[in-house]
């Protein structure tokens, strides 16, 4: 004879997730960054990830509105709560748009770092998958600094060198490569990338103790940001 189980005896329901409580935890994660880091930072990175000047100024730029609309967002929910007597959500609104404010407001004053620094970063970590920088290092100690001069072009900051040239380690990535010589006359490789209107940038790699030379001036002078010892990423506005 067969018995039926009993019928108290069920599975306990997994309790649902709640969703609210999930989505203003992300919220609440996304400003402390955005205070902390920039309201940019991670667009900034994920384009330099992928190497797109054009991703990065546009994505920046929704960014920024994004972040302006949720202000708006947060006020009105702010004034709603306020209305109805909801404490909770008063704070949490009120904290969320207090939140923005500053973050906006370190942004622009330059307390936080700027977009340029975590596109760099991206770049630098692009390059990493491609090849390997301490073994591009390594290779610009072994060049002799009268190879970086083109006796051809006199004017020229440096020698172009072209794919056939290049050994193995640079011959992995997509930039343009030039050697130079940097501001002590020691040997090191230019790598370029041509971004249209969005501007032209790169990456410098010297010796470990090459030093990251100062930014140009104005707004379209070139932009350097040291990322490691003797390797500095480098921007040009269009």
């Amino acid at each position: 004879m067969i018995v039926d189980a009993e019928p108290n005896n069920r599975i306990p329901v997994v309790d649902r997730i709640n969703w609210r409580a999930v989505l203003a935890s992300l919220l609440g994660l996304a400003i402390l960054s955005s205070v902390a880091l920039g309201p940019t930072w991670l667009i900034s990175y994920m384009a330099g990830l992928l190497n797109s000047g054009m991703i990065w100024i546009l994505s920046s730029v929704s960014a920024l509105v994004a972040w302006v609309g949720l202000l708006m967002i947060a006020c009105l929910q702010f004034v709603r709560s306020l209305r109805g007597r909801h404490k909770m959500a008063t704070v949490l609104w009120l904290s969320a748009a207090a939140g923005i404010v500053l973050a906006f407001a370190l942004f622009f004053t330059g307390t936080t770092p700027s977009s340029e620094v975590f596109f760099a970063r991206g770049i630098i970590m692009h390059l990493e998958m491609q090849t390997d920088i301490n073994a591009i290092q390594t290779w610009v100690e072994s060049v002799d600094p009268s190879d970086c001069l083109d006796d051809q072009h006199p004017s020229r900051r440096g020698r172009h060198l072209a794919r056939d040239d290049q050994p193995p380690v640079l011959k992995r990535q997509t930039g343009m490569v030039d050697l130079e010589l940097d501001a002590r006359g020691a040997p090191s490789v230019r790598l370029t990338w041509f971004g249209g209107k969005s501007g032209t940038w790169g990456l410098v790699i010297g010796r470990r103790d090459m030093r990251t030379p100062l930014s140009g001036p104005g707004m379209y002078g070139e932009k350097h940001t040291e990322l490691r010892p003797g390797v500095y990423f480098w921007y040009v506005e269009a």
